[in-house]
């Protein structure tokens, strides 16, 4: 569902704009990310009050019920709203879809079920383009929405009939609201200003957001400490077992978006290549976690956290192979290069993520895995918000280099190889950070929590 979901916007955006006029268009992009960055973590502690179950079913009801308006939208305004009500229940369900696992799946099942979800993730990941490009070349933009409606109604049905009812319930309901704004403003507003004021090059408008986002994240942790039920538990977050998976988990996404965010637009506007060519070498990467994760998920069963360690430190070299394949790619060659890389970071994100997810939820308090999932997702979100910054940064910053100053189209064309070179420079960077991290777990401390 979020495969498809997630591919909607990208493919249809230009039918879109010619429809309503394409002035707020871009605004249509940042909704999910705000609301993702921001009421994740009130989703996840939503759960652990209420029921993960109710939680998780009430975000696709929201889900479907948003698609379903959005396909008889007869207005930017209207259908941004729609979206809205949309993005809602993909918070609430994405928040709580992790969780469910690790409270309803006996501990020796955990490690498939992971790794069969990140499969799942995976296979949206590569039939989502192809079933909305082909429904907008038949149909159109509202009929992509339409479809989202069979399954959500479809994961509504299976999921009341067939997860059972959770008891990871706190002993008090939530009344931290001060929190709950606080939170969404300083995540909110970083957000924003990532989208807005970077790729729009508003510095002021960048600045000002962000100063905000500190000074209400300062506002926060201030309150958080006071409030007699708050929304976040902070002695969990500065647990050594907690900070080594958040701090993986955040490269691990990091690499991956960075690749999935510029190799596109590398191979169509640098290479060349046909927008549909791009799309099939793409997707191509996508296949190998669909096909490695449940391995890795079972492999994750037999060997414990030990296992888990040693994944996380081969998913690491695979990222690293992949930067060092990017970097080489005046002696390899560039299409080359893409297809090698693409295959590292597909080994990668299929040990490393289906591994990171078991590690942490195995660290993790049966009454606080909502607000632990909550927090899980926020870091992958925030992830992919910078991920985007870091490539406009280090790649541009390559070809400017290049150039001797002034950035002309031939020029990014002709130059863009050391700006290719800078960007996955850092991306080694990133997977020796996941390898030297990974090395610091201690198996022994991390079966001793985990019990």
């Amino acid at each position: 569902m979020g495969g498809i979901d997630s591919s909607i916007l990208p493919i249809g955006i230009s039918s879109i704009a010619m429809d309503f006029g394409g002035e707020h268009a871009s605004i249509l992009f940042l909704i999910d990310g705000i609301l993702f960055a921001s009421a994740l973590i009130f989703a996840g502690r939503l759960g652990d009050q209420i029921g993960l179950k109710q939680v998780f079913i009430a975000g696709i009801g929201f889900f479907t019920l948003g698609s379903a308006l959005s396909s008889i939208a007869e207005s930017i305004e209207w259908l941004m709203l729609f979206r809205f009500i949309a993005s809602i229940g993909l918070t609430l369900s994405l928040a709580v879809s992790l969780p469910i696992i690790m409270v309803t799946i006996p501990k020796q099942n955990q490690g498939r079920s992971i790794g069969y979800t990140v499969m799942g993730m995976s296979i949206g990941a590569v039939l989502g383009p192809v079933v909305c490009g082909f429904i907008l070349e038949t149909l159109g933009w509202k009929e992509m929405y339409l479809v989202l409606i069979p399954i959500g109604i479809s994961i509504i049905i299976i999921g009341y009939f067939s997860i059972p009812g959770t008891t990871c319930r706190t002993a008090r309901i939530v009344s931290d609201f001060p929190g709950v704004f606080l939170i969404f403003l300083t995540l909110g507003l970083f957000s924003i200003g990532m989208n807005l004021g970077l790729l729009h090059q508003d510095l002021l408008f960048f600045a000002e957001a962000m100063g905000v986002s500190l000074l209400a994240g300062i506002l926060f942790v201030i309150w958080e400490k006071r409030a007699s039920a708050p929304l976040i538990d902070l002695s969990f977050l500065v647990q050594k077992t907690i900070v080594i998976p958040l701090v993986i988990v955040f490269s691990l996404y990091c690499i991956y978006r960075i690749s999935s965010y510029f190799l596109p637009v590398y191979l169509s506007e640098i290479l060349r290549i046909s927008p549909l060519m791009a799309g099939l070498i793409m997707s191509a990467g996508a296949i190998i976690p669909a096909i490695g994760s449940p391995l890795t998920g079972y492999y994750m069963e037999k060997s414990g956290i030990a296992g888990m360690k040693k994944l996380l430190i081969i998913s690491g070299v695979f990222g690293l192979l992949s930067g060092v394949l990017m970097i080489g790619t005046p002696w390899i060659g560039a299409l080359y290069a893409v297809y090698l890389s693409l295959f590292c970071m597909g080994v990668m994100f299929s040990l490393g993520l289906t591994a990171i997810y078991g590690y942490y939820y195995a660290r993790v308090p049966v009454d606080q895995v909502g607000m632990a999932g909550g927090v899980f997702e926020t870091t992958i979100e925030l992830s992919a918000l910078l991920a985007i910054s870091f490539v406009q940064l280090f790649f541009a910053a390559g070809v400017f280099m290049s150039t001797g100053g002034t950035i002309s189209a031939r020029e990014i064309v002709r130059e863009s190889v050391p700006g290719v070179q800078i960007l996955y420079f850092f991306v080694l960077l990133l997977s020796i950070g996941i390898i030297l991290i990974s090395l610091k777990i201690s198996v022994k401390d991390s079966e001793s929590a985990a019990r």
